[in-house]
C-alpha cells in the first residue's frame, strides 16, 4: 500500500516540478508619475540607456494609458484589472473606515497569479536600491496580498511574480541635474518658458535619468543569480509626469506612460509578440494585469474588464476611457475617451481653472503653480498659458493629430460637430456599461471627510505655499543690471543725449511722429552715420508697445556713441497716426521715409554714405519689405541688420509676403551687406536663404536670448525682444563688429 502510494505521489509531483520550470518568473518595475520622457520615445534632453537597451531587444508601446491620472486610483485599478470606477474605489484619500469593500467575485492579482502557482512579492528590500513597496490602493479586502516584501525570499521561490516599485520620479525631485540636456529641454507649450519651469522640468527629468540607472541595477541583478533567461521584465510607470496639467488630469500628459515588455529568449512568447519592435496600438493598463495573467499560464476572468494585447486573438482596442474624481482637497469629476486621433473630456464637475485646481499638497511642492499665478497677474502669458488660470469647459474636444498639446478646443466647431457627437455617445455608453459608479452622488460621509481633509492641509501647507509663492515673486521684483538704458522720448528740442519726438510738417496736426536720437558724443556741423530702425508689432507678452517711442534695437547697436538713431513711423491707413500693428498706409510708411530722411541728414549732419536700416521683428521683415520696396529707398542704405524674422522667410498675410516677391526686394541690395540675427537666423538661412546667398553679403548670428537674460528680468519679459544688445555678450559684441567693419568700408552699389 505505501509503495503504490509513493508511485502515486512521485507521478503526481513530476509534472508539478516540470510546470514549475517551464512557467516564466515575470517582474514587474513600476515608477511613480513619468510619461514616455524617456530617449527611446524621443526625448533628446536625456539618457536612458538600460531601457533604451531593453526596449531594443524586447517591444516598446507607444499608445498606454491608465485608467486615472493619479497614483491611488490607477493602482487600484492596476491592482485588479477593473476600472477604479466600477469597483466604486475612485477618491483620492479616502480614509481606511471610507474605503469600499473589494466587490464579489473580483481578486486582486496576487491571488489571481497564486492561483497559477506563482509567489508574489512587492519588494521593499533590494540589493543595493531603496524600492517603495507601495500598493495604495482604495479598496479594503481580505484577500491575502503579497507573499513577501524581500527580493531574496521571493527568488528562492519559483516561479515567482515581483514588483520592484521606485518613487522616481514623484516629487520631491531628488537627484542630480548635471547630465540632463539643458538645451534639448522642450516645455509644453502652456508652461511660461521661463528659468523657473525650466528648474523644475530639469529635476523631473533628472529622476528620470535615476530611474534608468536603477532598471540596469535590477538587470544585472537578475544576470548575477542566473534568473535573466527565464524572467519577463516590465517597465512602466502608474501614471503621467508630476506637473500642472498632468498628474490629475486626463490630458494625455496625464495618462500617457511608456510601456517596455521583455521576453527572454528561454522563454516562450506570444503570438504578437516581435522583439526590437514597437508597438502603436491602444492598450489600457489594465490591459497589462489581463496580458500578465496569461503570461502566468491562467486565463483571465470574465469580470476582468482588462484584454489580452500580446495574443493570437488579441483585439485591439478602437478607444480607451479614463477617469478622475476627487483628489485631495479638490472636488474634481471627469471622464475622457481617447481614439487614436481625438480626445473628449467630459468635465461634470468644474471647480475652477485648472491652476486653481492645484491641491494644497501640490501648491506647496509645484513652483509652475506660483509662475503661472504670478505671470497672468503681470499680463505675461501668452495664450495657451493663459488657459491653464480661465474656468473650464463642461466639454473638450481635441484633434491629437494635429494638435498633440491640447490646447486648442473644438466644441461648437461644425467640422468636428460629427466627431463629438460619436464620442459623446460612446463615453455614455461605457458609463453605463462599464458601472461607472464615480458620478453617483457622494455620501454625507465622504464629503465631510474631504472636506475636513482640505481645511488641515489648507493650515498644515499654508506657510509652505505662501513661502514658495514669495521666491517665485523674486524673479520678477530684482532689478535688471544693463550697461545701455534706451532714453525716453520727450517733446523738448534736439540736443546731444536726448530722444525726442518729431513730427513732420506735412503731418502736423495728427499722431504721426518719428523719434531721433542725437549721441553724446554729437555737435553741431559734424557729420555722424545714421541707424534707421522699424519697430516690432504689439507683442503683449514681451511687453511690445508697437510705438516708434519704445524702439530699442538701434540704439543697443550704436551703443550709445557716433551714431545718429531715427525710429521712422508706420503711416496710419487714415494718415492720422503711427500703426502698431503691421504696414499701415505701406506706400505712406515708404514716402515718409524717402522725404524725411534726406532732411534729419542734412539738418543734424547725417552722413548720407553711411545709413543703415535695421529692424526687430515686423520691423525686421520692414527693413526689406518697406526699405526695399522700391530702388529709390533702397538707394539710401549702405547696409542691413535684423532681428528675429525676416522678409520672405514664412508667409504672412498682406500683400506681396511670398518669397518671390521678398526674392526681387532683396536683389535692390545690389550685393550690400546684411547682418540677419535672432533665435532662428541659422534657421532663416537654411530654409530660404541659402539659395539666395548672391542677392546680398550675408552674416548669420544666431542669438541666444535666454542665455543673456534670466527671462523675465526687468524689462526684459520674453525672449522675443530688441532689448538684447543692452547687455554685454558676445554676441552684442559680435553685432558692433560686424557695423563697424562695414562702417570702414567704401559705399558700395
Amino acid at each position: 500500500m505505501i509503495t503504490r502510494l509513493l508511485i502515486f505521489a512521485a507521478v503526481w509531483t513530476l509534472p508539478l516540478t516540470a510546470q514549475a520550470a517551464q512557467q516564466p518568473n515575470i517582474l514587474w518595475i513600476i515608477f511613480e508619475d513619468m510619461s514616455p520622457d524617456l530617449s527611446c520615445y524621443g526625448n533628446q534632453a536625456v539618457s536612458t540607456p538600460n531601457i533604451d537597451n531593453l526596449a531594443s531587444r524586447g517591444m516598446r508601446f507607444n499608445h498606454v494609458h491608465t485608467t486615472g491620472p493619479a497614483c491611488s486610483p490607477s493602482r487600484t485599478a492596476l491592482a485588479t484589472g477593473v476600472f477604479q470606477t466600477t469597483l466604486g474605489a475612485y477618491h483620492m484619500r479616502y480614509s481606511a473606515a471610507l474605503r469600499p469593500e473589494l466587490p464579489a467575485p473580483i481578486k486582486i492579482l496576487p491571488e489571481l497569479m497564486r492561483d497559477c502557482g506563482y509567489h508574489s512579492g512587492n519588494i521593499k528590500k533590494f540589493p543595493g536600491l531603496t524600492t517603495s513597496g507601495k500598493d495604495d490602493w482604495l479598496f479594503q479586502t481580505t484577500q491575502k496580498s503579497w507573499d513577501t516584501k524581500s527580493w531574496d525570499t521571493l527568488i528562492s521561490k519559483k516561479p515567482f511574480f515581483g514588483q520592484v516599485q521606485f518613487k522616481e520620479s514623484h516629487r520631491s525631485f531628488r537627484h542630480p541635474t548635471d547630465q540632463v540636456k539643458q538645451d534639448k529641454i522642450k516645455l509644453p507649450p502652456y508652461y511660461p518658458d521661463h528659468p523657473v519651469a525650466r528648474d523644475d522640468w530639469t529635476g523631473y527629468l533628472a529622476d528620470v535619468m535615476a530611474a534608468d540607472q536603477y532598471v540596469g541595477t535590477i538587470l544585472k541583478e537578475l544576470k548575477t543569480k542566473g534568473l535573466d533567461q527565464n524572467t519577463i521584465v516590465i517597465v512602466f510607470s502608474d501614471h503621467g509626469r508630476p506637473m500642472p496639467r498632468g498628474k490629475n488630469w486626463l490630458y494625455d500628459s496625464g495618462t500617457h506612460i511608456p510601456l517596455v515588455v521583455y521576453y527572454p529568449e528561454g522563454v516562450a512568447k506570444p503570438a504578437k509578440y516581435k522583439a526590437g519592435t514597437i508597438n502603436n496600438d491602444l492598450i489600457s493598463a489594465i490591459d497589462l494585469v489581463a496580458e500578465t495573467v496569461l503570461m502566468a499560464g491562467g486565463n483571465i476572468p470574465d469580470w476582468m474588464q482588462g484584454r489580452s494585447f500580446l495574443r493570437n486573438d488579441s483585439t485591439p482596442r478602437e478607444h480607451l476611457t479614463t477617469a478622475v474624481d476627487r483628489i485631495g482637497n479638490i472636488d474634481s469629476g471627469s471622464r475622457a475617451i481617447r481614439t487614436k486621433q481625438f480626445k473628449y473630456i467630459r468635465n461634470h464637475k468644474t471647480p475652477a481653472s485648472i491652476n486653481e485646481c492645484t491641491t494644497f499638497y501640490r501648491r506647496s511642492k509645484h513652483p509652475i503653480y506660483h509662475l503661472l499665478n504670478v505671470m497672468g497677474e503681470r499680463g505675461l502669458l501668452t495664450p495657451e498659458q493663459e488657459q491653464m488660470l480661465e474656468p473650464m469647459a463642461k466639454e473638450e474636444l481635441y484633434d491629437l493629430s494635429k494638435d498633440p498639446y491640447e490646447t486648442v478646443n473644438l466644441i461648437g466647431t461644425p467640422d468636428y460637430a460629427e466627431v463629438h457627437n460619436e464620442l459623446k455617445i460612446k463615453l455614455d455608453s461605457w458609463i453605463k456599461q462599464s458601472k461607472d459608479k464615480g458620478l453617483e452622488k457622494d455620501s454625507p460621509e465622504i464629503v465631510k471627510h474631504f472636506h475636513n481633509y482640505g481645511v488641515v492641509n489648507g493650515k498644515k501647507l499654508g506657510k509652505t505655499i505662501a513661502e514658495k509663492r514669495k521666491a517665485i515673486e523674486a524673479h520678477f521684483n530684482k532689478e535688471i543690471s544693463m550697461d545701455l538704458v534706451s532714453p525716453i522720448m520727450t517733446n523738448d528740442p534736439p540736443a546731444a543725449g536726448k530722444r525726442v519726438r518729431q513730427v513732420a510738417h506735412e503731418y502736423k496736426g495728427t499722431d504721426v511722429y518719428h523719434s531721433l536720437y542725437l549721441p553724446t558724443d554729437w555737435k553741431p556741423g559734424g557729420k555722424y552715420p545714421l541707424i534707421v530702425e522699424y519697430t516690432g508689432n504689439k507683442f503683449p507678452p514681451g511687453k511690445g508697445s508697437g510705438e516708434v517711442k519704445d524702439a530699442n534695437l538701434g540704439f543697443g547697436m550704436s551703443g550709445d556713441q557716433g551714431f545718429i538713431w531715427v525710429a521712422m513711423p508706420y503711416v496710419g491707413k487714415e494718415g492720422k497716426q503711427n500703426a502698431v500693428t503691421w504696414w499701415g498706409d505701406r506706400q505712406a510708411t515708404i514716402d515718409y521715409c524717402k522725404l524725411n530722411l534726406p532732411r534729419i541728414c542734412k539738418q543734424f549732419g547725417g552722413d548720407v554714405d553711411n545709413v543703415f536700416i535695421c529692424g526687430f521683428s515686423r520691423g525686421a521683415i520692414g527693413s526689406s519689405y518697406i526699405g526695399l520696396a522700391d530702388d529709390e529707398i533702397a538707394s539710401l542704405w549702405k547696409g542691413m541688420f535684423t532681428h528675429d524674422h525676416f522678409d520672405g522667410h514664412r508667409k504672412w498675410g498682406y500683400p506681396e509676403s511670398d518669397r518671390e516677391s521678398a526674392v526681387v526686394r532683396l536683389a535692390r541690395l545690389k550685393g550690400r551687406p546684411v547682418l540677419v540675427s535672432g533665435m532662428g537666423s541659422i534657421n532663416v538661412r537654411d530654409d530660404f536663404l541659402k539659395d539666395h546667398l548672391d542677392l546680398a553679403r550675408f552674416t548669420f548670428l544666431e542669438v541666444p536670448t535666454k542665455t543673456i537674460y534670466n527671462i523675465p528680468e526687468g524689462k526684459v519679459y520674453h525672449p522675443h525682444t530688441d532689448m538684447w544688445m543692452h547687455r554685454e555678450s558676445k554676441y552684442r559684441t559680435q553685432a558692433r563688429e560686424w557695423l563697424q567693419a562695414v562702417l570702414k568700408e567704401k559705399r558700395g552699389n
